[in-house]
């Protein structure tokens, strides 16, 4: 799922930004003045994809209606299909009919001003309308079948109990035997309905997730302390050497080895992610070379840790 457009009303300072494109190349800048709104959109789209986010009394507006945000998705109409497999292929077959008639949906994320709980939907006023249909074709066809085959409602009489579920062949052989309790009927389900709320769940679920830049977060620092105890590594900005260690794939545990092993894990995944950044960054930096990540460690063992104090880990 791709999201193509975004617009967003009453959030901080936004009033209505109006339909706002994405970067077709994945790269998006917003360029204004100070107190433009800059920070008030990032943070909206934040709160609108980060799952578990949640807005506060300073995000409101002082007057006006309760923040939204609303996003122009591209499906992906095989995975959403695939998504939706618990509920009645007609409904699915139906429902992947009609969206494929535009490929995208308007989907959006409002929140209560006064509980300050989000909702998220899809705008789509003909939706529920082809689904009813859908199921009126299913039910129309279900009908035909059962007066050929002369089936017409079997499965409530087997539910009542009105038709006997042992031949009376066998009933007449073991007529000297107790019988043996009938086997309990398991209770007809209602079939699932699918709405516009269970399509806007599948959606969700397969948006990008949002992640703001925080220095504690995303800008790396001179150096962390090494705790091979607690397998962790501690330090300003601990966070953002945590992600650079998740990304390369390393856990604490690997560090603890001798220097030529230690150096050598660094040096792979040093290699590993500046490949990553210069494709990610050809447009800029990426292209000239000039910026590397690079981390290294001071070689400290967990043996010499125990007398000399922590080791460090150098960006």
């Amino acid at each position: 799922m791709n999201i193509e457009k975004f617009r967003i009303f009453g959030f901080r300072s936004v009033i209505d930004t109006g339909w706002l494109p994405f970067s077709s190349d994945r790269i998006t800048v917003l360029v204004g003045q100070n107190e433009s709104g800059k920070s008030s959109i990032l943070e909206a789209l934040f709160k609108a994809l980060a799952p578990g986010e949640q807005i506060t009394e300073n995000d409101l507006r002082a007057s006006g209606e309760a923040p939204a945000v609303h996003l122009k998705i591209k499906l992906d109409l095989e995975e959403l299909e695939k998504a939706l497999n618990k509920f009645p292929p007609h409904q699915v077959t139906a429902a992947i009919r009609h969206l494929k008639k535009s490929g995208f949906v308007e989907f959006y994320m409002k929140w209560d001003r006064q509980t300050l709980e989000g909702e998220y939907s899809i705008i789509d006023s003909s939706f529920e309308e082809t689904i009813e249909l859908a199921d009126m074709d299913f039910e129309r066809e279900r009908a035909q079948l059962e007066a050929i085959e002369g089936i017409t409602k079997l499965p409530e009489k087997i539910a009542q109990g009105i038709i006997a579920t042992a031949p009376k062949a066998a009933e007449e052989s073991k007529a000297d035997t107790p019988a043996a309790p009938p086997a309990p009927v398991p209770a007809l389900q209602p079939p699932l309905k699918l709405d516009c709320d269970e399509i806007a769940e599948c959606v969700y679920e397969r948006l990008p997730v949002a992640t703001l830049f925080r220095h504690e977060s995303s800008l790396l620092p001179n150096q962390v302390d090494i705790d091979y105890k607690k397998n962790a590594v501690s330090g300003p900005n601990f966070e953002a050497a945590n992600n650079y260690l998740t990304v390369a794939g390393i856990v604490i545990s690997e560090l603890a080895s001798d220097y030529r092993t230690i150096t050598y894990r660094l040096n792979q995944a040093n290699r590993t992610l500046n490949a990553d950044f210069t494709k990610f960054w050809t447009q800029t930096i990426g292209r000239k070379k000039n910026s590397l990540l690079v981390a290294t460690s001071n070689g400290m063992t967990k043996k010499r840790q125990e007398k000399l104090g922590f080791p460090t880990l150098l960006f």
